[in-house]
């Protein structure tokens, strides 16, 4: 399954970010942005959990990660 985090308030993102996963969580300006008074670094983290819910596998820069290798893992992961 897939998941994306979304809590319902910002406290509990913040409780979440800072200290379940270990990341920093700071709202910052965005004037780039015409329709956003803030914004918050995005992560793009991939993790990849067994049934037991034990990260096997973890990708910090999700974004340049080859697809195929996240497919072959996940396969890894699921029949282990």
């Amino acid at each position: 399954n897939w998941h994306f985090l979304r809590p319902e308030t910002y406290d509990r993102a913040k409780t979440i970010m800072t200290e379940d996963i270990g990341l920093p969580f700071k709202k910052t300006d965005a004037p780039q942005y015409d329709h956003l008074e803030y914004m918050f670094p995005h992560y793009n983290l991939i993790l990849l959990a067994n049934k037991r819910g034990i990260v096997e596998r973890a990708y910090p820069n999700g974004a340049s990660i080859d697809p195929a290798t996240v497919v072959d893992d996940v396969e890894t992961v699921v029949t282990e």
